[in-house]
């Protein structure tokens, strides 16, 4: 099946027509008018894009790509998962703004889980996939 371009009225921020594909960028698999997937690259896209082709069973028939520095990759991409919520993303990556409630309990070593979980309901809500938080929402608790 043959994978084309495709501009997309709704994301003009992301979709603006034909993108070039630089050195490093965040990706997007699209099928019909929704981003099923966000993805980074370090090497244009191709070879992600392509991997996606022949071996993922993700099914999308058009794709897109920005272009971001390669320091600020793993963040853009966090953004764009979390705004988009594409059915493919599981999980984000891994990150300096968001982490799970394990890696913030432990990050922060001091709660049990009863504890974490009255702290969030009064301080802190998921923002994806209803598991990972603002790392920001603890910074009032301090790292130990």
């Amino acid at each position: 099946m043959m994978k084309t371009l495709l501009k997309i009225q709704e994301y003009p921020d992301i979709f603006s027509g034909r993108s070039k594909m630089s050195k490093c960028c965040i990706y997007f698999l699209i099928l019909g008018r929704d981003i099923v997937y966000v993805g980074k690259s370090t090497n244009g896209g191709f070879d992600r894009i392509g991997a996606h082709l022949k071996y993922s069973d993700k099914e999308f028939d058009s794709y897109n790509t920005i272009p971001c520095p390669e320091d600020e990759l793993a963040l853009l991409e966090t953004e764009y998962i979390i705004k988009f919520n594409p059915k493919y993303n599981k999980s984000l990556p891994s990150n300096s703004r968001y982490a799970t409630a394990s890696k913030i309990m432990s990050t922060f070593k001091l709660w049990t889980k009863q504890s974490f979980d009255n702290f969030t309901l009064k301080n802190a809500v998921p923002v994806y996939a209803d598991k990972y938080y603002r790392i920001s929402d603890f910074a009032v608790l301090g790292a130990k």
